[in-house]
């Protein structure tokens, strides 16, 4: 709502923004980052051009309901991976995300 980063987001990736929003939130929470990288944002991403007229983006095609079953079967598997591998739990995160990352880069990329 402050720069409209999670508004940006949510128009190109055609997923609410409030979904952003929880995640730089949590991430703010969890350690901090989630005020730098928005800040990052905030001063990379061009603005929207004046006169802009955003086309129906579908957005509502990602529903709440699948976004937390994706985010419980991610945690699910850490906290497994955790439990039966405890020396490999330290590698888990940094995967997780760097694939989560790759993903969003390669579905933005074919847009």
């Amino acid at each position: 709502v402050v720069a409209g980063v999670c508004s940006g987001l949510g128009e190109y990736f055609a997923i609410d923004p409030v979904w952003f929003r929880i995640g730089f939130v949590v991430l703010a929470i969890a350690g901090g980052s989630g005020i730098l990288i928005y800040l990052l944002m905030w001063l990379i991403v061009p603005p929207q051009p004046d006169g802009y007229i955003a086309p129906d983006s579908g957005r509502g095609s990602v529903t709440g309901v699948a976004v937390i079953g994706v985010v419980f079967v991610i945690v699910g598997t850490v906290a497994l991976v955790n439990t039966a591998a405890p020396w490999l739990g330290q590698y888990v995160w940094p995967v997780v995300l760097l694939m989560g990352g790759l993903v969003l880069l390669l579905g933005g990329l074919k847009r």
